[in-house]
């Protein structure tokens, strides 16, 4: 074990609904310190998918803290700094010792008051770290998060779920530590690209089974086979539930090839996202199923309650002067109503 590669490893995991008035707290978490973070390997997380494979390739884990809560409403500020706190406490005497990687198994649609986009600002931090600039950050990502630029820009290689529902989110960790592998027998680190087309989708829309989600994940499947230099390449579906810049769809290619490659890979991805999404908006206004605001959430009422008034009321609370967001409010109540009645009964809704 003396000659294994030494790898830190943190949990930041949830999925914010900024139209939710109430808060998530601290006491909402469920979190996990140093050794406490091992009960979790060879359970059916994505931690413990990762930490089985990470003992499987004979690294030295080194675990710091993981943070966990239930899909829900806003996350204070409390709890960003208190995860940097611990996070930071445990992983500065490692970096300064020496380690060869970092692995994250993050949500990447956080939100906090200060914060819209939290892993992008913990990856920012980790990154700023005395001893962390050059190292590989590796790790795996929810197909709904909601990616920025700063995310990719200070990362190596994130892998995204490929599966709605999230039967595979083990597999997507284990997939992640297999790259991390590669990256230590080949001597190469990849770069990570990313772009983010003007597109929202609702979460019942982002079905892998079904279009517009089958056929980009069926491209990046693709584009991963014809191109040796692509590590991964993410379709990722975003959370529309989230009032932040970057909300919506959005490509993220892992590569050891040129900027140049990674960027037409990532504009051919899109071109396929705007075709898929302008039928669908021709199959709207044909009167192909009810307004995204309708319908059911695939996450559950502690993250958006299923009948779609919480969007638009949040939406009429944060009117401004004439917005017709408020001239049409009553309409748009209704009609969310009467289409609600139209839907099937699901289960816990």
């Amino acid at each position: 074990m003396g000659n294994s590669k030494k790898i830190l490893f943190a949990g930041l995991f949830h999925e914010t609904n900024t139209f939710v008035a109430e808060t998530t707290a601290l006491s909402d978490f469920a979190i996990l310190r140093g050794e406490e973070m091992l009960s979790c390997a060879g359970d059916s997380s994505p931690l413990g998918g990762a930490l089985e494979a990470a003992k499987n390739y004979g690294w030295t884990i080194l675990s710091t803290v993981d943070f966990r809560a239930s899909p829900g409403a806003m996350v204070e500020d409390e709890v960003v700094e208190t995860f940097w706190r611990e996070f930071e406490n445990r992983a500065k005497p490692e970096l300064a010792k020496g380690i060869d990687a970092i692995y994250l198994v993050l949500h990447g649609a956080m939100v906090s008051p200060s914060w819209l986009d939290v892993e992008g600002e913990i990856l920012e931090r980790i990154r700023n770290l005395p001893g962390a600039r050059e190292i590989p950050i590796f790790g795996v990502f929810d197909l709904h998060a909601n990616f920025t630029e700063r995310m990719a820009k200070n990362s190596n290689c994130l892998v995204a779920y490929r599966e709605n529902p999230h039967t595979d989110a083990r597999h997507a960790a284990q997939h992640a530590t297999a790259l991390l592998e590669r990256c230590f027998q080949a001597g190469r680190t990849p770069r990570t690209f990313w772009k983010h087309p003007p597109i929202m989708w609702p979460p019942t829309g982002t079905g892998t089974v079904s279009e517009p989600m089958l056929s980009l994940e069926i491209l990046a499947r693709q584009i991963e086979k014809e191109s040796p230099d692509v590590w991964c390449a993410n379709v990722v579906a975003g959370f529309s539930f989230a009032d932040t810049p970057e909300t919506g769809v959005s490509f993220v290619i892992s590569t050891t090839g040129s900027e140049t490659e990674a960027r037409e890979e990532l504009e051919r991805a899109h071109a396929v996202a705007v075709r898929r999404y302008r039928g669908l908006r021709q199959g709207d206004r044909t009167g192909a199923g009810p307004p995204a605001g309708a319908r059911r959430s695939c996450s559950g009422p502690a993250a958006a309650p299923g009948s779609g008034r919480f969007l638009l009321e949040g939406l009429w609370q944060r009117r401004q002067g004439g917005d017709p967001v408020r001239r049409r409010r009553d309409t748009c109540l209704r009609l969310c109503s009467n289409a609600q009645r139209q839907l099937p009964a699901s289960k816990g809704a």
